[in-house]
């Protein structure tokens, strides 16, 4: 998918997760990291659908937390290049591509 074909506020959740990725050093951005950086918006579209359905966007997060965790970690040096998608990331954003069609 191409990033300029997402609305501002998921190009920013993107970016957002990726920053995610590279703070928590891990190499790649994951559905995970897309997740948590999309629960954290409180006046966002996840928490409220998460709502309507009747589930705790703050239980999910607890649940996300060792998710994140045990994602692999880079050692070492500096942190490089931003972490890319991951092939899991990039099945999400392709189907979210299909159903925007």
């Amino acid at each position: 998918m191409q990033p300029d074909r997402l609305t501002i506020k998921a190009q920013e959740a993107f970016q957002a997760a990726q920053r995610l990725a590279d703070d928590r050093r891990n190499p790649q951005t994951t559905p995970e990291h897309l997740l948590a950086v999309l629960l954290e918006q409180q006046e966002g579209v996840v928490p409220a659908v998460l709502r309507k359905l009747g589930v705790d966007p703050a239980a999910v997060r607890q649940t996300l937390t060792p998710a994140l965790d045990s994602l692999p970690k880079l050692t070492g040096g500096a942190a490089g290049d931003p972490a890319g998608g991951s092939s899991e990331l990039v099945q999400v954003l392709r189907k979210a591509e299909d159903e925007m069609r």
